[in-house]
C-alpha cells in the first residue's frame, strides 16, 4: 500500500509539473502571437516627415543657400579688391628686324638700332627693345566702393533668404496637397475594408437561412455578386493609394517604394502665415541699390603704386637699365555723354513695374483669401448634410439587417441602400478632402 501510495504521489508531481510545462508553452505562444504581428505592421508616417524630406532633398533650396556662400565668398572678393594691395608682373619683348644695305652688303639682322640704308620700320620711330616689371599698387580711396559692396551684399542675403523661406512656403502647401489625397486612398481602402468585412458576414447569414429554408439562392447570388464589386473597388483604390505615394515619394524625394500608413488629418498642422509682401520690399531696395554701385564709378579714384625691373632696347648696354619708379594714378569721370541720366529714368521705370506688381498681388491675394474662405464654408455646409445623411443609411441598414435575419425582407433593397450608402460615403470623404485642401490654400494665402 505505502508503494501504491509513493507512486500516486510521483504521478501527481509528473502531472503539476507537466502542466506548468503546459502553461508557460501556452503562454509562450501567446505572447509570440502579440509579438510577431508588429514586424508585420506597415510602417507610419506623418505629414512632417515628408515636409522635412522635401526641404531636405530640394536641389532649388540647395542652390539658393549656395548662392548665399557664394555671395560671402565674393564680397571677400572684392575687399581685397577694393582695400588691399595687390601686385603684378608684365613684361614684353619686341623685335623689329631689317634688311640692311649698309657698308655695300646686303643682310638681315634682328637687333639692329640705328641704320642710313635698310628695308624695315624706321628705326627712329621702332626699335627692339624688352622690357620686364613688377608692379605694387594699394587703393587709398577704395573703402568707400567697398562699404557700398558690403550694404548690397547684406541686401542679398536678405533677398535669398526670403526666397529659400519662400520656396519652403511653397513646399509645403504642395506636399500638404499631395498628403491630402493620399489620405483620401487610404480612408476610402479603409471603408472598402469596412463594406467587404459585412458582406462577408451578411453572406454567411444568408447560407444559413437557406439551409433552413429561409433566404433564396437569388439573395446569395446577389450578396456574392456585390462582393465582386467591393472587391474591384478596393483594388481600384489600391492601385491609387500607391500612384499618389509614388508621386508624393518623388516630390520629397524619398526612395521607399513600399506601402506605408499616414497620419490622419487631424494631426497636419497649418503653416504660420507668409509675409509675401516682403518681396517687393526688397526688389525696390535692390534697384536703389544697383544704381548706387552704378554711381561708384563717378567717383574719383586714387592708387599708389611702386614698379620696379627693366626697360631697354635690345643692345649690348640691357644689362644697365635695371630700375624702379614711384607715383601715384588718378581718375575721374567728367562726361559721359547723359548716361547717368538715362540709367537714372530706367530705375524709376523698374520702380513703377515693381509697384505695380505689388498692387496686383495685394487684390489677388484679397479675392483668394474670400474665394477660400467661402468655399471651406460652402464644403462644411454641404458635408453636415452627407453626415446626416450617412447616419440615417446606417440606422436603414441595422434595420434591414434585423429584417433579413428574420427573414421578412429581400436582400435587393439591402443592396440598393448599400450601393447608395457607399456612394454617399465616396462623397462625404471626397468632400472633405476638398475642404482640407481648400484650408491648404487659404493657409498658403494668409
Amino acid at each position: 500500500m505505502e508503494f501504491f501510495k509513493n507512486s500516486s504521489n510521483c504521478l501527481i508531481i509528473f502531472a503539476r509539473k507537466k502542466a506548468i510545462r503546459m502553461k508557460r508553452f501556452s503562454l509562450w505562444m501567446f505572447l509570440s502571437c502579440l509579438w510577431l504581428p508588429t514586424f508585420a505592421q506597415i510602417e507610419s508616417k506623418t505629414l512632417s516627415y515628408y515636409q522635412e524630406a522635401a526641404q531636405k532633398n530640394s536641389p532649388l533650396l540647395t542652390d539658393l543657400r549656395n548662392q548665399s556662400t557664394m555671395n560671402a565668398d565674393e564680397l571677400r572678393r572684392l575687399q581685397a579688391m577694393y582695400t588691399r594691395s595687390h601686385a603684378e608682373m608684365t613684361g614684353y619683348c619686341l623685335f623689329v628686324p631689317i634688311i640692311s644695305k649698309d657698308n655695300q652688303k646686303t643682310q638681315f639682322e634682328l637687333f639692329k638700332q640705328d641704320g642710313t640704308d635698310y628695308y624695315g620700320y624706321d628705326l627712329g620711330q621702332a626699335n627692339s627693345q624688352m622690357q620686364a616689371t613688377v608692379t605694387w599698387t594699394q587703393p587709398l580711396l577704395g573703402k568707400p566702393f567697398y562699404k557700398e559692396m558690403e550694404r548690397n551684399a547684406s541686401l542679398q542675403d536678405d533677398i535669398l533668404r526670403n526666397n529659400i523661406s519662400l520656396e519652403k512656403h511653397q513646399l509645403e502647401r504642395t506636399v500638404r496637397e499631395q498628403y491630402l489625397l493620399c489620405l483620401l486612398d487610404q480612408q476610402e481602402k479603409t471603408f472598402t475594408d469596412t463594406i467587404s468585412a459585412l458582406l462577408e458576414r451578411e453572406q454567411k447569414l444568408l447560407k444559413a437561412l437557406q439551409f433552413r429554408g429561409l433566404a433564396r439562392q437569388t439573395d446569395v447570388q446577389l450578396i456574392h455578386i456585390q462582393q465582386t464589386g467591393d472587391e474591384e473597388l478596393r483594388r481600384q483604390v489600391l492601385q491609387s493609394f500607391r500612384s499618389h505615394l509614388a508621386d508624393l515619394n518623388t516630390l520629397c524625394g524619398v526612395g521607399d517604394t513600399g506601402l506605408v500608413r499616414l497620419e490622419g488629418s487631424k494631426t497636419l498642422q497649418s503653416p504660420s502665415s507668409f509675409p509675401f509682401e516682403e518681396k517687393y520690399r526688397l526688389d525696390s531696395l535692390d534697384v536703389k541699390q544697383k544704381m548706387s554701385i552704378y554711381n561708384l564709378q563717378y567717383r574719383p579714384q586714387l592708387d599708389f603704386f611702386i614698379d620696379g625691373g627693366m626697360r631697354s632696347a635690345l643692345d649690348k648696354n640691357l644689362y644697365r637699365h635695371f630700375g624702379w619708379s614711384i607715383g601715384l594714378s588718378f581718375r575721374l569721370p567728367i562726361y559721359d555723354g547723359g548716361q547717368r541720366k538715362w540709367r537714372q529714368h530706367q530705375m524709376t521705370t523698374q520702380m513703377e513695374t515693381i509697384h505695380a506688381y505689388q498692387e496686383y498681388f495685394e487684390r489677388q491675394k484679397a479675392q483668394r483669401l474670400a474665394q477660400y474662405s467661402q468655399l471651406i464654408e460652402g464644403y462644411r455646409q454641404r458635408q453636415m448634410i452627407l453626415e446626416q445623411q450617412m447616419k440615417e443609411y446606417d440606422n436603414l441598414l441595422k434595420t434591414y439587417q434585423q429584417e433579413i435575419a428574420a427573414g421578412q425582407m429581400s436582400v435587393v433593397d439591402f443592396v440598393t441602400v448599400l450601393q447608395n450608402k457607399i456612394q454617399t460615403e465616396k462623397n462625404c470623404m471626397l468632400l472633405k478632402t476638398n475642404k482640407e485642401l481648400a484650408e491648404a490654400a487659404l493657409d498658403y494665402w494668409k
